[in-house]
This record gives C-alpha cells, sequence and structure tokens, in this order.
C-alpha cells in the first residue's frame, strides 16, 4: 500500500482519482495472475508437454472467477496464490531456500496459505530430507527478517503480528459472507467464524 500511494502520487499528487487509485490498488492481483499462468505454462510444459501446459495457464487465466476476484472485486488471493506456486516451482528444482524464502512471504502476505505450508515441506523432506527442510527454514527466516524489519524498527511488530495472525480468528461474526464453498453447502454461514459446521464435522467423523 505504500508503495501504492507513492507511485500513485506521480501521476495526481493529491491522490483524489478515484479510478487511478483503484487501477493501482487492482494492478498487484492482476500482475499476479499473469505470473500464475505464466508458472503454469512453462512449468507446465517440463511435466506435461507444450498443449497441457497451455490448457492449463488459459483455464486459469480466462477464468471468469479468477478475473472477477482480481480484476473487478480487487481481492488480493491471487497474489499469495502465485507466491505458494513459485514456491512449489522451486521445490521441484530442489531450491529450497528460495522455496523457503517465496513461502514466508506467501504466508506474511495472507494467512491462508498456511494451507500450503505441509505440502511444501513433506515434499522438500521427501526429496532431500532434513539438510532440505534445514535450508528452507534458513530461507524462510532470512526472508521474514527481511519484511519485518521495518515494523519491528518502528515498534510495531508485535501488534502486527498478534493483529493479523492471533487474533484473526474470531475476529469476523460470519462463517462466510458471499462465497460459494463449502461452508454455504454443509454448514449455516450466518455462525461465528469459530464455530465448526456440524454438518462437516459428522461427515469427517
Amino acid at each position: 500500500m505504500w508503495a501504492i500511494g507513492h507511485v500513485g502520487a506521480i501521476f495526481d499528487d493529491s491522490l483524489k482519482s478515484e479510478a487511478l487509485m483503484q487501477a493501482l490498488l487492482k494492478a498487484p492481483s492482476c500482475i499476479a495472475d499473469v505470473a500464475i499462468a505464466l508458472l503454469l505454462y512453462f512449468e507446465g510444459r517440463r511435466w506435461v508437454g507444450h498443449f497441457r501446459a497451455a490448457a492449463a495457464a488459459a483455464l486459469f487465466f480466462l477464468n471468469p472467477l479468477s478475473l472477477y476476484n482480481s480484476a473487478y472485486w480487487g481481492q488480493v488471493d491471487s497474489i499469495h496464490t502465485a507466491l505458494c506456486l513459485a514456491s512449489l516451482v522451486m521445490v521441484t528444482r530442489d531450491r529450497n531456500g528460495a522455496a523457503g524464502a517465496l513461502a514466508a512471504v506467501a504466508l506474511l502476505q495472507k494467512f491462508q496459505a498456511i494451507a500450503i505450508i505441509p505440502i511444501i515441506l513433506l515434499e522438500i523432506f521427501r526429496r532431500s530430507r532434513f539438510k532440505g527442510v534445514g535450508l528452507t527454514l534458513i530461507g524462510a527466516i532470512a526472508a521474514a527478517a527481511v519484511i519485518a524489519a521495518p515494523f519491528a524498527v518502528r515498534g510495531v511488530l508485535d501488534d502486527v503480528l498478534r493483529r493479523s495472525y492471533v487474533n484473526v480468528v474470531g475476529q469476523y461474526t460470519d462463517l462466510s459472507r458471499s462465497a460459494y464453498n463449502v461452508w454455504w453447502l454443509m454448514g449455516d454461514p450466518d455462525v461465528a467464524d469459530t464455530a465448526i459446521p456440524t454438518d462437516l464435522a459428522r461427515f469427517v467423523g
């Protein structure tokens, strides 16, 4: 947001242009969408060939949900998704330090990236055992330290971490809001986000 504000000020020093600010705020997510499509194509080409890789990239990039989420709604989900995908690419190339750094940045960008972290660590352990996991953790700690440094210098790191990763549970009064997902199908979307959908719990049980 800090960078976007400075870029916006180059074109509109008073930052009063709503159209400009909307475009700038959505730009990182749109760029991440392009990055995901490129990663799917170039990495997929190594595994499944040109045609299937191109199909995978097109299936994501031309998906109306992808376009709606980033270009129209302005959500930032594609940013941590691109980082997670890049981390997985680094895993397949045995660049464990880079994989850890990208995974850490993804996790710091949005907590939902936690879902992919076990997959990354398990695959690294399968491929290169404890040495690989160690390099991954070193990369993750280094990247996290760089990002956390400005907040630590200003004395707000503890508050940022608590607000982003601790107090976020129970923050919302709705389990799911306007999202057509499993919570809508198997639970009551209007209960608190700490509630477990009983139908889903019964099914898992």
